[in-house]
């Protein structure tokens, strides 16, 4: 994938950061299902962006692989720039 998917990817978990938490508000902060949600969130703008299809499911696996790494090797990265080359590299 190009330079320019990584950002469009980085600017897709950008602007769903924001939705998440105006959609959580009124609930509990710590959301354990905020996987499913972003998947939901984002699926479609995903599949455009990357060209290609992606079960929910996959997608689900995807944030929850890109989070238990990113906490594993640099859990003070930022998030969305690690899960936009987390999906490069595996989607």
């Amino acid at each position: 994938m190009t330079a320019c998917v990584k950002q469009g990817l980085e600017a897709l978990m950008r602007s769903a950061g924001p939705a998440h938490h105006d959609s959580h508000v009124e609930k509990d902060a710590n959301d354990q299902r905020w996987a499913t949600w972003y998947a939901e969130y984002l699926q479609q703008p995903i599949c455009d962006l990357i060209g290609k299809s992606i079960t929910r499911t996959d997608l689900v696996r995807l944030l929850l692989g890109a989070e238990n790494e990113r906490q594993w090797i640099d859990p003070h990265a930022d998030w969305p720039s690690y899960y936009a080359d987390y999906l490069v590299r595996r989607a």
